[in-house]
């Protein structure tokens, strides 16, 4: 958003409102609620499977956890390095968030758990999970009816 002011004044007191709303923003009331604590991701499909990628920007590959439980619900937790105190005294915004994160999500009964592979390189954990076609084949079953 571009904003021109042609009075000192007015940008003043605009700039006064701005840092109050991103204080508020960013308190950590805010950010313990906020669905910007856990990592951003995009997910594609294909025929033979599922990719997911996590945006994982300053965390060690160390601090990554990844499991699926056995009603195929994949969990991704970890830990964002924390800043420096000579980032945090210079810092002027700040719209990632530090600190731990957790993400669960819900797959569908047809992938195959056995497939699970997860690599992560250059801030990006990807998952990617293959559908076991038989389970898809499957899927959807008769019953007779007395």
């Amino acid at each position: 958003m571009l904003v021109i002011f042609n009075s000192l004044v007015y940008a003043k007191e605009y700039i006064n409102i701005y840092d109050e709303i991103n204080k508020f923003f960013n308190s950590s009331f805010i950010n313990d609620i906020s669905y910007n604590n856990y990592p951003k991701m995009n997910t594609f499909e294909n025929e033979e499977e599922f990719i997911f990628e996590f945006a994982l920007v300053n965390v060690d590959k160390k601090d990554i956890k990844v499991s699926i439980t056995d009603k195929n619900i994949l969990k991704i937790s970890g830990k964002h390095k924390e800043l420096t105190k000579k980032q945090k005294d210079n810092i002027i915004i700040q719209e990632r968030f530090n600190g731990v994160f957790n993400r669960s999500i819900s797959l569908p009964q047809t992938i195959d758990n056995n497939s699970i592979k997860v690599k992560y390189e250059n801030g990006i954990l990807k998952i990617t999970i293959k559908k076991d076609q038989e389970k898809i084949k499957n899927k959807e079953r008769f019953i007779k009816i007395n």
